[in-house]
């Protein structure tokens, strides 16, 4: 196995939003305007409903900062304090991102910029994450694994098609797609990857922690979400994580997608735990999908519009994967 390490150039905020005016998208906000406005805390409010920022109220830690659950205004929140500081555009990127409003993105509430602090207020999602209830002992049952693929992939079609500027997540993972009590998915931390820390892309093996890059694209950009997305397919077909046996899971599954595609015979590729309890149509669509956003190079790989659309059945699969495609799988570097 190749590994490969990126250090990936940051990116600037207005390239994280895809648009060049932030300034104007919210100078064009009327002033009086309630509807989708972020509320804005006191350093000193939230410090106090965290108790400091306690392990009392520690969620965890990962590379955007601390998250902590607390009380604000009679609701559970989470409150996230980011690590990384950068004053410029900060305090407009919080704004705006406290704007989006989907029923698939987790709603961000509130924030705060005082000083050197920067925290981000969001709403509480209480049924854990993606990956507590795909790799734990709870076995997801087919229905919840397609409507988590259909409802996450018509988030992210939010961010992409819907938010002007265009909203990219850069940091796209089964741990950041919360669900609710209905097993509904909510995407977390959308458009915060300028907070991530410069190597982002760097391999940690002495850790024990593998961060996957789009090795095609080395950026972030559409064409990565939906590399990233597919990854997350991936998962919940398997049921198997990032890494498996030592490899990653694109290099781990990528016979099987082949013969997946060539006979229609998937059965080692599928999670076992289903028991073979699952729509056929519906788990070959979704395995398309993997084979078009993973294993296509960038220029050729489908929109997350297109994605959504044959994981719904509206469009054949043919579209995003061709008869000659085929030829992609074997012949790309892996990570």
């Amino acid at each position: 196995m190749q590994i490969i390490e990126v250090l990936d150039r940051k990116m600037l905020p207005e390239e994280i939003m895809d648009g060049n005016d932030i300034d104007g998208l919210l100078d064009g906000i009327p002033p009086n305007t309630q509807i989708n406005m972020p509320k804005i805390y006191g350093f000193e409010e939230l410090a106090t409903a965290t108790e400091f920022f306690s392990n009392a109220h520690l969620l965890g830690e990962g590379a955007l900062g601390q998250v902590f659950k607390a009380t604000l205004d009679g609701n559970d929140v989470v409150i996230k304090r980011l690590k990384r500081i950068r004053p410029e555009n900060t305090l407009k990127e919080m704004k705006f991102l406290g704007r989006v409003r989907h029923r698939n993105l987790v709603k961000v509430i509130g924030y705060c910029s005082e000083g050197a602090n920067r925290v981000l207020i969001s709403e509480f999602v209480p049924n854990r994450t993606l990956t507590y209830h795909l790799h734990g002992k709870y076995i997801l049952d087919w229905s919840k694994r397609i409507n988590i693929a259909i409802h996450s992939a018509k988030g992210l079609e939010y961010l992409h098609k819907d938010c002007r500027p265009k909203i990219l997540h850069g940091y796209l993972k089964t741990n950041n797609i919360l669900l609710d009590a209905d097993f509904e998915p909510k995407i977390a931390d959308f458009g915060l990857y300028d907070f991530l820390p410069d190597r982002f892309f760097s391999t940690r093996i002495s850790t024990g922690s593998l961060f996957y890059a789009d090795i095609d694209e080395q950026k972030v950009s559409e064409k990565s979400d939906v590399y990233f997305f597919g990854i997350i397919l991936l998962e919940l077909i398997s049921g198997r994580e990032y890494i498996v046996n030592g490899f990653p899971i694109f290099s781990w599954a990528e016979n099987l997608i082949k013969q997946a595609l060539d006979n229609g015979e998937y059965t080692n590729l599928v999670d076992s735990r289903l028991q073979e309890e699952y729509d056929r149509e519906e788990m070959l669509r979704m395995i398309y999908c993997v084979a078009a956003s993973v294993y296509k190079p960038s220029r050729f790989r489908p929109s997350i519009s297109k994605i959504v659309q044959v994981l719904e059945g509206m469009i054949p699969w043919s579209v995003i994967w061709g008869e000659n495609d085929n030829a992609f799988l074997n012949s790309r570097s892996t990570l």
